[in-house]
């Protein structure tokens, strides 16, 4: 945190923690506990350090991961014990007064009903979670509207040919505020 964070005086700041944390096995109480105590020390630290928060909990899995050697359980297991870690980031946004991204849920949902077309346009394979852009729309769509952010945010134009950018006075990010 120090060293890797705080150091850069964050204003904000967003965790996605879970993925790893779960162990990649049916829950266990022991699994919660550690989850719930590492994940207040974080909220604390960035808090004390005047950065506000966005909780963002892990999406979920879709196969059991062959890389994860010690991985046990069913895939529907693993989703289980991710939901409950999302349900203690849910709990600790909520008395930490702090912003809670709900990435699991949407990915979920767009796993079940997205992939079966996309498995078919890709030749079968299936099985898997939203990956590249599909999840990274996905988990952008979480964290957004955790910050308040409701459909168009604004439009940047680009002219390749006179190599100038416009953008729209509705336009709330980076863009406007930099001038390109």
């Amino acid at each position: 945190m120090t060293n890797d964070c705080l150091r850069f005086q964050p204003t904000i700041a967003t965790t996605c923690y879970g993925m790893n944390d779960h162990e990649y096995k049916p829950y266990e109480e022991r699994i919660g506990k550690t989850y719930r105590e590492k994940q207040m020390e974080i909220v604390e630290s960035f808090k004390a350090h005047g950065s506000r928060v966005i909780l963002g909990s892990a999406g979920p899995v879709g196969k059991m991961p062959g890389w994860v050697k010690s991985a046990s359980g069913t895939v529907e297991d693993l989703n289980l014990n991710l939901g409950e870690l999302r349900n203690i980031d849910i709990d600790l946004a909520q008395k930490e007064k702090v912003r809670f991204a709900d990435v699991f849920w949407p990915m979920f949902l767009a796993s079940r009903k997205c992939l079966p077309a996309l498995d078919q346009l890709r030749g079968g394979r299936q099985g898997r979670r939203p990956s590249g852009l599909g999840g990274t729309h996905v988990m952008a769509y979480a964290f957004l509207k955790a910050m308040g952010l409701k459909g168009e945010i604004g439009t940047i134009t680009v002219d390749l040919k006179s190599n100038k950018a416009k953008v729209s006075k509705d336009t709330n990010c980076w863009a406007r505020r930099t001038g390109i």
